[in-house]
């Protein structure tokens, strides 16, 4: 029996580790030397302005690009699991997901499932039952028989996440996942996540570029990463100023001046303020409208 025919998908709570991360597209260095340990059970949000390698860094840990320095899922070099291996690991949902035209919530639900079927792919009575009780859990029974193009940016939100929870993964690997949705539906989206976090003690990262939004689910530590929610940011050349307003939040919190909520508020304030002199007028009235300052 090979090596990975005899590994034991490791149980929850896992344990993430980047080493070194380095990662060049292109002949440009998009991510650069980034180490950090995610402790079992816990929330990192790594945030930074678009371009600061967020998503390249997600598509490390999913094994989606080459990169240099190790990454460990758990007690495995993730470079030695096979990608239908992984995907027993940790359950990805990506910025932009494709969802077939025509398919049922039901359906695109299941395919979560599909790393556990044989070679014909064929859902046993187990994936079902598993698939339909994921989709009352997200509330989504309802929708079950609804094609996904036809729900709400929410409620389509919600199918994704219910794609990736079937997959009954210790790691949830979520990229910018509340893209497109208003304020309301973005809070509904995290809550439900930080809820199912707690209930399966699940490892969960992910990217946010909103510091408010950000702030609302995350205590902000400087090297400390021993809670259960953490904040990192990705440095980008040229945004020195979006590292001084992250800062200035990191130390009114660590002096207990402000709360994490209000200290990053503020930053995000600061920010989008900041976009406003730069002329990145769309930039601008995205944070405006994610801090509900819109004229």
């Amino acid at each position: 029996m090979s090596a990975a025919a005899a590994r034991v998908v490791p149980t929850v709570p896992t344990e993430v580790a980047f080493d070194g991360i380095t990662v060049e597209l292109g002949g440009r260095r998009v991510v650069n030397d980034v180490t950090l340990r995610i402790p079992g059970g816990s929330w990192l949000s790594v945030i930074g302005p678009n371009g600061a390698g967020k998503t390249t860094l997600i598509r490390a840990l999913s094994g989606a690009v080459r990169h240099l320095g190790d990454i460990r899922i758990g007690d495995v070099d993730a470079s030695s699991i096979h990608h239908r291996e992984r995907a027993r690991y940790l359950a990805v949902v990506p910025q932009h997901p494709l969802v077939p035209i025509g398919m049922s919530t039901f359906d695109y639900a299941l395919l979560g499932r599909t790393p556990y079927q044989g070679l014909r792919f064929s859902p046993s009575r187990h994936d079902r039952n598993v698939t339909t009780e994921v989709l009352h859990r997200l509330d989504l029974g309802e929708f079950a028989h609804r094609r996904v193009e036809t729900l709400s940016g929410g409620e389509r939100q919600r199918v994704v996440l219910a794609r990736a929870l079937t997959q009954d993964t210790p790691v949830l690997v979520l990229d910018e996942p509340t893209s497109f949705l208003d304020v309301g539906h973005q809070l509904e989206v995290l809550e439900l996540i930080a809820s199912l976090r707690a209930d399966r003690d699940l490892t969960v990262v992910t990217t946010l570029h909103d510091l408010s939004v950000a702030g609302q689910f995350a205590s902000i530590l400087s090297t400390d990463q021993q809670r259960s929610n953490a904040l990192i940011c990705l440095r980008i050349p040229g945004h020195d100023q979006y590292l001084k307003t992250l800062d200035k939040a990191i130390e009114q919190t660590i002096l207990g001046t402000q709360s994490a909520k209000e200290s990053l508020r503020s930053a995000a304030k600061s920010w989008s303020e900041l976009t406003d002199q730069l002329g990145k007028e769309s930039q601008r009235q995205a944070y405006l409208n994610s801090l509900g300052l819109a004229p």
